[in-house]
């Protein structure tokens, strides 16, 4: 579970990751930076949409998401912000995540 310090809630909070941040896709998740300079930790935030299937479904597909970012939350430098979708249904998010959040570390120093 992440902590509160390291949620993403608001909704201008996502609507400034997605419209100004930097954009990764792989084939199951859509992945989105930015940086900013406020002094915060690292924060984390989901979209999961409808097209995933049932509200089950997209709560399990959240949780995993939540799980898979646990490890990130310290490797994460402080003032950023994260958005990740999933594009499809997928059982294991495990090997893209993790190329997508090193990728997104990349695009956020290109900045």
């Amino acid at each position: 579970m992440l902590a509160t310090a390291n949620r993403l809630r608001s909704r201008e909070d996502f609507q400034e990751v997605t419209r100004s941040g930097r954009r990764v896709r792989s084939n199951t998740l859509t992945g989105f930076v930015l940086s900013t300079n406020r002094q915060e930790p690292a924060r984390f935030g989901f979209q999961v949409s409808k097209r995933i299937g049932g509200s089950v479904q997209r709560h399990r597909v959240l949780r995993q998401l939540r799980h898979l970012t646990s490890p990130w939350v310290l490797k994460t430098p402080n003032s950023t912000l994260v958005v990740i979708r999933p594009n499809t249904h997928s059982m294991n998010y495990q090997p893209e995540f993790d190329s997508l959040m090193e990728k997104l570390m990349e695009r956020r120093r290109e900045r």
